[in-house]
């Protein structure tokens, strides 16, 4: 056995935005743009108003003197706008990186902003908005926000705490020291304060919110209200760096509009709230839906009408497509499980999945063959626009189903792909023997901790000398009688697994068992922190339909699954997985196959769905992870096209 940690390799390559029909981008375009920078005030009142009309005029009551401290939203960022086409943004240093990855710089600029309210305010922007409130109007509606800072979550309740103020008419606000004192302002936390890194409630910042920015914390989506009279009035919007000017924070805006209530005392009450459900949960399945299908024809559409019928994908390009603000994923969603399948592909190559607006990594998600169909499990982070992207070596047709998403206050943290192992680099270079064990160190105490409970990995097999499989496990435990990537001679199969990580005196090892001789690649693609929703269990089996024994003894030898027939799998009670699991994460297998078809994982109770999970051809053994809602009775539906038999292993489950 030996242990292995090799370093990251990170290709700068950005990938342009999609327009709202999809299209695709070739590797090299210039990066995603969410802001232009402006310092014309009618402007950026404009963008924040649902109708412009109602905007008379503008000014900057303050505004420093460099940089970009204000612009316009231009295109989807963080969930903006949330109505119509702009948005606006202040911020206590450059307004036009919110858009680019985390840790890109310029988080920490010195706008030569003095002290405007107080003896603690620094970098200080006010715009001063003249509005013209319609007649009959009696509550501002709708004031769609979200504060975004580099001060989280290091100085949350310190006295850097960086705050955003509205106010209607009258702008009074002060610093004195650590406080923050706003008498006037309308768009405070549950406990009275003002929106800052300390806010309260479902209020608060999470550091998932602030994914696919540059930011490291975000407050979730916010609206606010305040009641209000026809004619004219005065909205003044503030934004500083508290206590020093470093580290900055910015506001997005949207939105502004006005309306009629029958009590504004109750239903126009001031404050903010979340404009969005808040879910308490790591991770939210759903049935699978096709969000993206290149290949044209009736039969070949998404469930929206998206990204659909884009024809075949060329050698080198980037596609970029929408998840976020679709089919159930919310717009600020920190992650999607995906199931990616290539078709019809003009030679072998590979396909690269990761959240648009970030680096495209040298880490491949699916490898494919000349003329293969070939489908991997993916989890990736959300890049900005709500975007993910997709890189394709060789032309290719592209399909992807969506089985569920990670909110923005999940604790599972999704990062760009890093690549731990790779035996053609290590162990000089010669490829794993068969039989062999290789640890790898998947924590490494910075990008992951050393105390994650869980990774996810995507597991490729190189070249191997005969058909096998992968087996990935925790070190500290047996090897189990299971599955994680099965392999045929000379070729290259890609494989997602969601493992628990071992613990002792080494923790953070994962063993990696190979049945055939093969190179062996691990890249890391996220990780589930201690006390997460996901409980990792050592992977058991539970279907075998040959009858070669599963962990309990249930579900073996049930015999082949009929052509375009369905198994009904038991998940919960089995395994450890208990009774109140609301998914689970599982290795399918489908062997000894009649013909080309695919498996499709669902949950029972639940009408069938257009995707598929594991795609194979006649006499293949093909495996893919899924992540699944579990369904009625506790059971997960295993829909198969060509007769075949299956074989399923548990990974762990949410939940319970």
């Amino acid at each position: 056995m030996q242990t292995h940690r090799a370093t990251a390799i990170i290709v700068a390559v950005a990938a342009a935005a999609a327009t709202a029909g999809g299209t695709s981008a070739t590797a090299g375009t210039t990066g995603y743009v969410a802001v232009q920078p402006s310092a014309d005030a009618l402007a950026v009142a404009q963008a924040m108003a649902g109708d412009p009309s109602a905007v008379t005029g503008a000014s900057w009551v303050s505004r420093p003197g460099m940089g970009n401290p204000t612009g316009v939203v231009v295109a989807p960022i963080s969930g903006f706008p949330t109505a119509g086409a702009t948005a606006g943004i202040l911020s206590t240093g450059d307004a036009t990186i919110i858009g680019l990855p985390d840790d890109s710089g310029g988080d920490g600029d010195n706008i030569q902003g003095g002290n405007v309210r107080g003896n603690t305010d620094y970098d200080v922007t006010i715009l001063k908005i003249d509005l013209a409130v319609p007649a009959g109007a009696n509550c501002m509606t709708s004031f769609d926000f979200r504060f975004l800072s580099e001060e989280y979550p290091e100085y949350v309740n310190k006295i850097y705490n960086d705050g955003f103020i509205a106010e209607l008419d009258a702008s009074t606000w002060t610093t004195d020291s650590d406080e923050i004192l706003a008498p006037g302002n309308f768009a405070f936390d549950p406990v009275g304060s003002v929106i800052s890194v300390d806010a309260a409630g479902n209020t608060s910042m999470t550091a998932g919110f602030a994914v696919g920015t540059t930011f490291d914390g975000a407050t979730p989506r916010l609206r606010a209200k305040t009641p209000i009279t026809p004619g004219a009035h005065s909205l003044y919007l503030s934004i500083f760096d508290q206590g020093d000017h470093i580290l900055d924070s910015a506001v997005v805006i949207g939105n502004i509009g006005f309306g009629t209530v029958g009590d504004p005392a109750t239903e126009c009450a001031t404050g903010a709230t979340t404009l969005d459900p808040i879910f308490t949960d790591d991770f939210v399945p759903f049935e699978p839906k096709r969000f993206l299908e290149t290949r044209q024809g009736d039969t070949h559409v998404t469930f929206d009408g998206q990204f659909q019928q884009l024809g075949k994908r060329a050698a080198g390009d980037v596609t970029a497509f929408t998840v976020g603000g679709r089919g159930g994923v919310p717009v600020d969603a920190v992650g999607v499980t995906l199931n990616a399948t290539v078709a019809e592909p003009d030679a072998a190559g590979h396909v690269t999945v990761w959240p648009c607006g970030d680096p495209q990594p040298t880490a491949s998600n699916l490898n494919y063959a000349t003329g293969q169909t070939t489908p991997n499990a993916v989890v990736t982070r959300v890049g900005v626009g709500g975007q993910v992207c997709l890189y394709t070596k060789a032309g290719a047709h592209l399909i992807v189903d969506v089985t569920g998403f990670a909110p923005g206050t999940t604790s599972y943290v999704p990062i760009v792909p890093e690549r731990a192992y790779d035996s053609r680099i290590e162990d000089g270079g010669d490829p794993r023997p068969a039989g062999s064990v290789s640890d790898v160190r998947v924590a490494d105490g910075f990008t992951v901790p050393d105390d994650a409970s869980a990774a996810v990995l995507n597991i490729t097999a190189v070249t191997p000398d005969a058909a096998g499989y992968v087996t990935v496990y925790p070190c500290d435990a047996p090897r189990p009688t299971a599955s994680s990537v099965n392999y045929t001679a000379g070729a290259v199969v890609p494989g997602l697994v969601i493992v628990k990580l071992g613990e002792g005196p080494e923790p953070g090892h994962v063993c990696v068992y190979t049945k055939a001789a093969s190179h062996l690649l691990v890249d890391v693609a996220g990780y589930f922190p201690a006390g997460s929703g996901f409980h990792p269990v050592v992977p058991q089996r539970l279907l075998d339909t040959r009858g070669l024994g599963t962990a309990d003894g249930q579900q073996n030898g049930d015999g082949p699954v009929a052509a375009r027939g369905v198994f009904v799998l038991d998940v919960r009670g089995r395994a450890g997985v208990p009774a109140d699991a609301d998914a689970v994460a599982l290795n399918l297998v489908a062997t000894e196959t009649d013909g080309p078809g695919y498996v499709t994982a669902y949950p029972c109770g639940t009408p069938r769905p257009i995707a598929s999970t594991v795609n194979y051809d006649a006499g293949q053994t093909r495996s893919n992870a899924a992540v699944t809602q579990i369904g009625a009775h506790g059971t997960v539906c295993l829909f198969t096209l060509a007769g075949a038999h299956l074989v399923a292993d548990v990974t762990g489950y949410f939940g319970g």
